[in-house]
């Protein structure tokens, strides 16, 4: 996740131009720079096999140093100059990127760390009942939502387990070349589809077995209705939900 930060503001600082400049950096290429970088590159990937706990961290020391080597170090063999001009409003987009990416995670770890899945499954049936008169199975739906969210961490432990076999057997995802790597992460993705397939081939008989008819009405041990605390959430977000899209038409929103 953090990489994919980075490269979201380092390309939005990059591309997204603006009227208002903020600062300018003048940069300088030459051999001696280009050598001293590729030396910089192979340090880091020697490196990396002794510090894998700290690859993002090192990968960004070697990042700026970099970009600090052409600007400490000149030599008349100069290959290409260029500049990097930063811009308020690639800065003010990178934020917004960012704060969009993290609450979207605060969001949903927060749901999936607070909510079971079946009060979740009824919840959402119950939230979304009126569309069923315009032909929208909303049990089926909210069924496909509560399987999803069952089977995402059933996923996990077996890709665990996978890794761990594999591991037992001298398998190392961390090293070896990109042909290498390719391969057992093949090698990892084929079992998985595997066991996928098994499962839901089970949960199929299973669910047929019990009688699930998809669209049928059925009840519940635990009825859940609105309350007045419900209904003051809902209006809560909705009116939030409107304001940030009128905001965000408006060019204010975050």
């Amino acid at each position: 996740m953090s990489v994919i930060i980075f490269f979201t503001v380092f390309f939005q600082v990059l591309f997204n131009r603006g009227s208002t400049a903020i600062y300018t950096f003048n940069f300088t290429l030459t051999w001696l720079n280009l050598a001293l970088g590729i030396a910089l590159l192979v340090l880091y990937f020697y490196l990396g096999r002794f510090f894998k706990k700290f690859r993002f961290l090192q990968f960004l020391a070697l990042f700026f140093l970099v970009f600090y080597v052409q600007v400490l170090i000149t030599s008349p063999l100069v290959i290409t100059s260029y500049t990097i001009t930063v811009y308020k409003d690639s800065l003010t987009t990178s934020l917004i990127v960012v704060l969009r990416i993290l609450s979207l995670i605060f969001m949903s770890s927060l749901l999936t760390l607070t909510t079971k899945p079946t009060d979740l499954n009824r919840g959402l049936e119950l939230l979304l009942k009126p569309l069923k008169y315009i032909g929208v199975k909303v049990s089926v739906f909210s069924m496909m939502i509560s399987i999803t969210l069952r089977f995402i961490p059933t996923l996990f432990l077996e890709a665990q387990k996978i890794l761990k076999a594999q591991a037992s057997r001298g398998v190392d995802f961390k090293e070896g070349r990109l042909q290498q790597k390719v391969t057992q992460i093949i090698s990892l993705l084929l079992p998985m589809f595997i066991i996928s397939l098994r499962k839901a081939y089970d949960l199929a008989d299973t669910m047929e077995v019990r009688g699930y008819v998809p669209g049928a009405e059925r009840t519940s041990i635990n009825l859940l209705r609105f309350r007045a605390i419900d209904i003051v959430v809902l209006v809560f977000v909705v009116g939030m939900l409107a304001g940030l899209i009128t905001l965000n038409v408006m060019k204010y929103a975050i």
